[in-house]
């Protein structure tokens, strides 16, 4: 698997609690594609904004099944929303069948 990643100038200097939970959503998201996506090629970005940050990691996997986050013992993508959540961002999952997954956080960044 190939995997290409894109980090915007001064990713390094974002606040501890932002990179933490980005850093973690990335893990998983790739954990996820090694395991079960069965694809050839991924691409993480992470592209800094005025006031937020925002993280895709994208594939050309086999997808994943619906209602993903329901089933018993599966808690990846759950976490990965419930860690961009609590900073007040936005998680979203895009999967189409053999045209891979989508998956977009968008935190906010916290100012001291």
């Amino acid at each position: 698997m190939k995997i290409e990643c894109r980090l915007a100038d001064g990713a390094d200097r974002l606040p501890p609690l932002v990179a933490e939970a980005l850093w973690r959503v990335a893990q998983e998201a790739l954990t996820n594609v090694q395991k079960h996506a069965q694809a050839s090629h991924v691409q993480v970005n992470l592209t800094l904004h005025p006031k937020e940050v925002l993280l895709q990691v994208s594939d050309d996997g086999g997808g994943m099944p619906l209602g993903v986050e329901e089933k018993p013992g599966h808690y990846g993508v759950r976490g990965m929303r419930e860690r961009v959540e609590g900073l007040g961002g936005t998680f979203t999952l895009e999967t189409n069948g053999s045209r891979g997954t989508i998956i977009e956080a968008r935190v906010p960044l916290i100012t001291s």
